[in-house]
């Protein structure tokens, strides 16, 4: 169980890069450019020559005897000598004009203790190869000499304090007796040797020795490309990750059908692909392409809300967005066309009195429907139109009326309704503005039996919560949702204002200006009397047919 969850998170976690991914780029792109402009124009390239010192024993004379001991060095205190300003002072010397100050040659001076050796190594930075070398080597000696004044003088005070006894035995001596004489000669020899062994021990006094000089670099030192194109690469990587879960984390879109159904409190019938529809024609998917995966996804939506309709015996469904641009239009025709060709017998009704789309769909003429039928009480079956797919027909919306909310709300709506399911249909299709566009689908809702909402990754949940408590105040039966991505039938979504002109409507096809030219799918108000009849009669045989149960798409 942990697995399975663990591997649901790192699955989440990899969707929400992959879907933010130029979140995470563009700040990692920036860190590369920033750190290259910085290494390439801003920063000169800097030169390390190295030196180094293997730091010998002090010789310190000892104050009872002839003989000197070494004292093992301190490389802390080393270290801090060889950093010192009289160091600098004596290098700076050796340099001459070129050697600027001690303080400014410390600056670019680094030394450092080995950890298994008493060796000091002197490191030199400039923009300068030649001038890191010659300073490395300069400071190098600096300290050695430095060092070995140091070690010099406790040894020059010991021969001068015994050449000034000498001095006072031999004073003595002269007027010395017999037995004094001779202890004089005794301190006088010892006073002699001493000053012979510290003398001789001044001679070997090494302070350091270099052991490695420095050369001039052939490469430099800093900066450091790969490793600094690098580590900015990481901060910029680590940037963009934070930055894209914090985006997503304020991101109020549904972008699952998981997180859709969990919101809708109602199954998902179906996720529709994005394809193309970018005119009307090729909006039925279901026709244009019926193999493809757009298809498959509308006829899988099809079987599952046969079964939902089936199981209360619901026949007239309005499917609704909340929003213009959820592809509710779309919807209701490849549905139409998917369950008309599975044997049903469908209605597709375009009750958007303000902005229809489903005659554009099919092609069809829009002189009379929907709207005829409430205004002037024609009879519903004669505006219905024939599309291009047996058993399904179409009745458009008609000419835009005035006040399309009170045309809604009369009871003509129902009656129109009732007579349409009295014609024998399986199923009654409603095609509606969006919820939170106007409020025709809250009017609606409660004369259909069902209700089906489109939703688009793009909307933002809101929406999805003001639509669904408008919708449920009014009564509907939300049945489920269906997830899609279809943008062709967004809508205009600023308000008309009164009076204003209607938005240009798609071109209609070209097979369908031959089919209404020719009568084939204009109004069927005087050429089909028969109309009735064949629906009625084809409800008759799908009854007798589906006795045992309804026809499975």
């Amino acid at each position: 169980m942990t697995n399975a969850q663990s591997t649901t998170d790192l699955r989440q976690y990899w969707e929400i890069i992959r879907s933010r991914k130029f979140a995470i780029i563009i700040p990692t792109l920036l860190a590369l450019g920033l750190a290259a402009a910085y290494l390439f124009v801003l920063q000169k390239p800097q030169y390390t020559a190295q030196a180094r010192v293997l730091v010998n024993s002090i010789v310190t004379p000892s104050t009872t005897t002839a003989t000197a001991k070494g004292n093992t060095p301190n490389m802390n205190t080393e270290q801090a000598a060889a950093n010192s300003g009289p160091v600098a002072v004596l290098a700076r010397k050796s340099l001459g004009p070129s050697g600027s100050n001690g303080e400014r040659l410390l600056s670019h001076l680094t030394v450092s203790a080995s950890g298994t050796a008493n060796v000091l190594q002197f490191q030199y930075t400039s923009p300068d190869p030649q001038l890191a070398a010659r300073a490395a080597n300069a400071l190098a000696q600096a300290y050695i000499t430095y060092r070995n004044s140091t070690a010099l003088k406790p040894l020059t005070n010991a021969i001068r304090e015994r050449q000034h006894t000498i001095s006072a035995l031999m004073a003595q001596l002269p007027h010395a007796g017999k037995v004094q004489r001779g202890v004089l000669v005794q301190e006088l020899r010892t006073a002699v040797n001493q000053l012979a062994q510290f003398q001789a021990d001044q001679q070997l006094v090494s302070a350091g020795t270099v052991i490695t000089n420095a050369v001039a670099p052939s490469s430099p030192s800093s900066p450091k490309v790969a490793k600094t194109l690098l580590i900015a690469g990481v901060i910029g990587l680590v940037f963009g990750v934070c930055l894209a879960l914090i985006r997503e984390a304020m991101d109020p879109r549904i972008k699952n059908p998981d997180a859709l159904e969990s919101r809708l409190r109602a199954p998902v019938l179906g996720v529709i692909p994005k394809f193309d529809a970018r005119s009307p024609e090729r909006s039925l998917a279901t026709i244009a392409d019926p193999r493809g995966p757009a298809s498959e996804a509308y006829r899988m939506a099809a079987i599952t809300l046969e079964h939902l309709a089936a199981r209360d015996g619901q026949r007239v469904i309005m499917v609704v967005s909340p929003q213009d641009g959820g592809g509710a239009s779309t919807t209701v025709a490849n549905l139409g066309v998917v369950l008309a060709q599975a044997g049903h017998r469908v209605i597709l009704v375009s009750a958007d009195l303000r902005y229809p789309t489903l005659h554009l769909i099919f092609g069809l003429s829009n002189g009379h429907g929907f709207c005829n039928a409430l205004l002037e009480g024609m009879d519903p079956e004669r505006l219905l139109k024939e599309a291009h797919v047996p058993n399904l027909y179409v009745m458009t919306s008609g000419p835009e009326p005035k006040d399309p909310a009170a045309l809604l709300a009369s009871p003509v709506t129902a009656e129109v309704l009732t007579t349409l399911r009295g014609l024998g249909a399986d199923f009654i299709l409603l095609e509606t503005p969006a919820v939170l566009s106007a409020s025709d689908a809250v009017i609606l809702a409660h004369q259909a039996e069902g209700t089906v909402i489109t939703w688009n990754a793009e909307f933002e949940a809101p929406a999805l919560q003001k639509a669904q408590e408008r919708l449920e105040v009014a009564g509907a039966n939300i049945l489920g949702g269906i997830y899609t991505f279809d943008r062709s039938s967004q809508k205009e979504t600023k308000k008309r204002r009164p009076g204003a002109a209607r938005p240009q409507a798609p071109p209609v096809p070209r097979e369908a200006q031959k089919a209404a030219a020719s009568g084939r799918s204009g109004d069927r108000l005087d050429r089909d009397p028969d109309l009735t009849g064949r629906l009625t009669s084809g409800s008759s045989r799908s009854s007798r047919a589906e006795a045992p149960g309804r026809t499975q798409l």
